[in-house]
This record gives structure tokens, sequence and C-alpha cells, in this order.
């Protein structure tokens, strides 16, 4: 489904430029991002949308293991999964 098709989604706002009354008036977006956020949500790809999927539904972050790497530092914590199972002794 395309974001223009899904009612719930705050990126056809960012994406058009319409103004929606839900949201607040400053974007979270650069200017200069603008162009790349679009071509993010056009772009049709089932494994990165899995990927996205399971972040959320696991509520660990989505990106490569430095940029998890760089929020762990930032956030002191982590957002990895750990192992399994109890610790060794």
């Amino acid at each position: 489904m395309n974001i223009e098709g899904y009612r719930w989604s705050s990126a056809k706002a960012y994406v058009s430029g319409v103004h929606d009354p839900l949201l607040t008036a400053d974007s979270w977006l650069a200017p200069q991002e603008l162009n790349a956020y679009r071509e993010f949500v056009a772009f049709k790809d089932e494994e990165t949308d899995r990927a996205i999927r399971k972040a959320t539904n696991s509520g660990r972050p989505f990106g490569s293991e430095s940029f998890v790497d760089m929020l762990e530092f930032r956030l002191n914590q982590v957002l990895k999964p750990k192992n399994p199972g109890r610790p060794k002794k």
C-alpha cells in the first residue's frame, strides 16, 4: 500500500506538503531531507519492510549496526537483543 492510501500515516502530509491539523506545524524533516524521504517511502522493498515491522513490533531501533551502536552509546542503554536463556555461571 502506498502512503496516500493509508489514512493513519503522517508521511502523506510530510511528502505532499499538505497541512494536517493533527500534526505539529514544524516538520521533523529538514527541507534538504524531504526528497530523500519521498524516495524512501516510495521505494518498494519487502525485505526492508519486514525489517522495519520486526523492529517496530519488538520495540527495537531499525538501522545499521553502527547506528544502533551509536544509539546505545548516546542513550547509555542496551538496545540489541541479548542471547536467550539464563546467563551461564
